[in-house]
């Protein structure tokens, strides 16, 4: 099991836009960036998976099944692409666990960031 810092959300890349504030944000859509630590259980299946835990997610905010979102691992050049498997909202604690496969086409560059950039 690896474990590497990611960054995700619909725009991955760093913006030099000021942050919205929170009553700002619409529940219709989580456009935030999230840096988080994600879990991947094995990379010897395709397309690799990895799990995480997002914080101060009041709703789903549109993380549902099969949503596409932006991955970029610490330390990487690349971009990467996947799509939500599993998302599972914990009411109590404003937590949004999430399940994530890489695209086929990604799967093989996230599983070279996480050999490289992951501990």
């Amino acid at each position: 099991m690896s474990k590497i810092t990611w960054r995700i959300g619909r725009r991955a890349a760093p913006t030099h836009r000021p942050a919205k504030r929170q009553d700002d944000s619409t529940t219709e859509d989580d456009r935030r960036t999230h840096w988080v630590t994600a879990t991947v259980p094995t990379l010897t299946v395709h397309p690799v998976g990895l799990s995480s835990t997002l914080t101060d997610m009041a709703t789903e905010a549109v993380w549902e099944l099969r949503r596409p979102v932006v991955i970029w691992v610490a330390g990487a050049l690349n971009l990467l692409r996947a799509t939500m498997r599993r998302p599972t909202l914990d009411w109590g604690c404003n937590l949004l666990h999430v399940s994530l496969d890489a695209f086929a086409w990604s799967s093989r560059t996230l599983e070279k960031a996480t050999k490289r950039f992951g501990r």
